[in-house]
């Protein structure tokens, strides 16, 4: 997961655990994310947890879910960072 962390997030695998323990240790979240290894599993996670984000490939991209744009372009457009 680290070339989307960093591109997406602008922080290093390690910043962005430490940021979830952060939270999690000052009482503003109940736990970090969910790692979900199948499709099917993550579509299931989004319709359980309103406003959920998953990272998957563009090719996987099911009815329903929405694709959030990385500077302000989608995958297949020119420029796209993440490949």
């Amino acid at each position: 997961m680290g070339v989307p962390v960093k591109l997406i997030l602008g922080m290093s695998e390690r910043e962005y655990e430490q940021y979830w323990i952060a939270l999690v240790f000052r009482g503003e979240v109940e736990g970090g994310p969910v790692a979900v290894p199948t499709i099917g599993m993550q579509l299931e996670a989004l319709s359980v947890f309103p406003g959920a984000i998953t990272l998957v490939r563009a090719k996987d991209v099911k009815p329903g879910m929405k694709m959030l744009k990385v500077n302000g372009r989608i995958p297949g457009e020119a420029g796209y960072p993440v490949q």
